[in-house]
């Protein structure tokens, strides 16, 4: 999803355009997985003679684990965060869509959340603290891959932002 060209900035340059980690997507599926294995060995070790209406209901914990599969794919593609060198943009949304935009001269602080497997897995989450943001200007981007290198890169744009007292006139 990303963003279009056409809603950057004269000289806004995309640096990050990133989707969540993909690790997001391993509980649903293997769970898929797992409960279509344990349906299949039942199926096959009861009798013949069993009620129709017994493998249906057999059924039903594939189809849920199916939907909550398919659910956070459709989750997974419709979540962009993307750093510009003027601002932190993040969109959501399938039917509805839902956008936050945080300048970079707005940035007061980052911090990073990391859980132990997503520290294994470079994922975790990017805590942004910005002026005058809602919610008492905190931002929390969650499940974001290469978390140190994307908060690195923005603490740099930050710090950039701070020494140029240019940015700041001209609304960078």
């Amino acid at each position: 999803m990303g963003i279009s060209a056409k809603y950057l900035g004269e000289d806004e340059e995309v640096i990050v355009d990133a989707k969540p980690f993909v690790g997001v997507l391993f509980s649903p599926v293997f769970t898929l997985v797992v409960v279509s294995a344990v349906v299949l060995v039942v199926i096959a070790l009861i009798p013949k003679s069993t009620p129709l209406y017994i493998g249906i209901i057999l059924g039903i914990p594939v189809l849920v684990s199916m939907f909550w599969a398919i659910a956070k794919w459709i989750n997974w593609t419709s979540y962009s965060f993307v750093v510009t060198n003027r601002r932190v943009v993040e969109r959501t949304g399938v039917f509805g869509k839902s956008m936050r935009e945080i300048p970079i001269r707005r940035i007061q602080s980052l911090s990073i959340k990391q859980r132990f497997f997503e520290r294994i897995l470079k994922a975790g989450t990017l805590i942004v603290d910005s002026a005058g943001g809602g919610d008492d200007g905190r931002a929390e981007f969650k499940e974001i891959g290469k978390v140190q290198e994307v908060f690195h890169l923005l603490s740099s744009l930050v710090d950039e932002n701070e020494n140029n007292p240019g940015n700041r006139e001209s609304g960078l």
